[in-house]
């Protein structure tokens, strides 16, 4: 039965041939003689030279550092722990699970 539904499925696909290719209005067919994987490496490089450009003026603005005691610098560092907490999930509300000590019981027919 198995073999008789393979040899179906391999016929139709050997009949079918292949599918031209279509375009949505609009778009053209990506014809390069490029290669795609080192456009996309070179693309992603560009992306994460200019990410890291843009994180040094952020990071001035952020990080408001005040260096004159211990107390004062880590009073200006904890709005970016608060923040930190919150991207990674650390504050967010926790279910309480209600746990029992007493042993489960086993009903009497």
């Amino acid at each position: 039965m198995a073999s008789r539904w393979l040899l179906t499925a391999v016929a139709m696909l050997a009949l079918t041939g292949p599918v031209p290719a279509q375009t949505l209005p609009g778009t053209k067919p990506l014809e390069t003689k490029e290669d795609l994987a080192r456009v996309m490496v070179d693309g992603i490089h560009k992306y994460l030279d200019r990410a890291t450009t843009e994180s040094v003026k952020k990071r001035k603005e952020l990080w408001k550092l005040d260096y004159s005691s211990l107390e004062k610098y880590e009073a200006s560092i904890q709005p970016n722990r608060e923040r930190f907490k919150k991207l990674i999930g650390l504050v967010d509300k926790r279910l309480l699970l209600a746990w029992s000590m007493s042993p489960p019981r086993i009903s009497q027919p």
